[in-house]
């Protein structure tokens, strides 16, 4: 481990920390907007916000090794000092994303707190295509009755002398040769039509179509598909959108399911972080000790060394007045 990783590791640990605090920025701009897209872009940042943060935490605990592997006193106090400051800003930087994080779980709670008013509107739109289907199903189900009955009208406006009856029952028999569900081709047995001229077009229309309402069961069972199609195509489109609301909701839920596990994740994350600030507190204040002992240490070693200093200096001048005092004596004996 060189002193280059040590300095590229922590280079890389600030840029990381300041990314985190833009993410967290981003996160909140976001959540102001507070719809179903920006809630997705917000997901993804929180996604790529807590990875991110995954990533400082193997770097902090790689400056941790290199604080601990350090040989030299002052160098291991700098490395301590300097890995206590970026915990905390990564700390603090967790600490922030961590509020936005239960913001966004609060919006998502707001959306889906509106959501049943969404698929409530959705079932009533589907409940309103239904009882159009069947009410257009009836009208259509009423058209062919009035043809088939206007047909038979007119066949009994044909037996008559009457011209205008005549002339109604050729244009109700034209409809009731035009219509594909009524058969064409059928005896005048087949219908019940009252005997006699009718008074007028109008009045043999009504009672040919009760004839054939009730007379004619072949046109009813011809008619009875067309009505359980119409009535299965609403059906169809009014599940399809409960079966949407539904995947919408279980997929809310598993976002709500997902973030809430990230979020967990990163208290861990915050936990561990203040884990290793206070064992780096801890480790700082010995190291601070250990520093004040050895000053202390130190200030008595050079009081010692002093005292040894004057100890000999005195020694040396005792023994300079002693060769002085002998010199003097020998030359006095000389001399004199």
């Amino acid at each position: 481990m060189s002193d280059a990783d040590y300095v590229q590791d922590c280079r890389l640990l600030e840029s990381g920390i300041r990314n985190v605090q833009n993410s967290a920025y981003n996160i909140h701009k976001e959540l102001t907007i507070a719809d179903s897209s920006s809630l997705l872009q917000t997901r993804s940042l929180i996604d790529a916000s807590i990875a991110q943060i995954a990533e400082l935490q193997t770097v902090l605990k790689r400056l941790r090794a290199y604080t601990q592997n350090a040989n030299d006193v002052t160098e291991k106090a700098s490395r301590k000092q300097m890995y206590q400051q970026l915990s905390m800003k990564l700390q603090a930087a967790a600490k922030d994303l961590e509020n936005e994080i239960q913001q966004y779980i609060n919006a998502c709670n707001v959306q889906r707190s509106t959501s049943p008013s969404t698929s409530t509107g959705g079932i009533g739109a589907g409940n309103s295509n239904r009882q159009q289907a069947g009410s257009s199903t009836t009208t259509s189900h009423e058209l062919i009755d009035m043809s088939s009955g206007g047909g038979a009208g007119g066949r009994a406006g044909g037996g008559s002398s009457s011209s205008s009856s005549g002339a109604g029952g050729l244009n109700l028999q034209n409809n009731y040769n035009q219509d594909p569900l009524i058969p064409t081709t059928s005896s005048n047995n087949a219908y019940n039509t009252t005997t006699g001229s009718s008074t007028s077009s109008s009045t043999a229309s009504s009672s040919s179509r009760s004839n054939n309402v009730n007379n004619l069961p072949y046109g009813t069972i011809i008619n009875q598909p067309q009505l359980s199609q119409f009535q299965q195509q609403a059906q169809k489109s009014f599940l399809g959108q409960e079966i949407t609301d539904a995947d919408l909701e279980q997929g809310r839920y598993e976002r709500m399911v997902s973030v809430q596990t990230r979020m967990e994740d990163l208290q861990n994350l915050y936990t561990d972080l203040s884990d290793h600030v206070s064992r780096a507190s801890e480790q700082f204040a010995s190291i601070e000790a250990h520093v004040l002992r050895t000053a202390e240490m130190t200030h008595d070693a050079v009081n010692e060394i002093k005292i040894t200093a004057n100890r000999d200096f005195r020694q040396l001048f005792r023994r300079m007045m002693m060769g002085i005092v002998v010199f003097l004596f020998f030359l006095w004996n000389f001399f004199f």
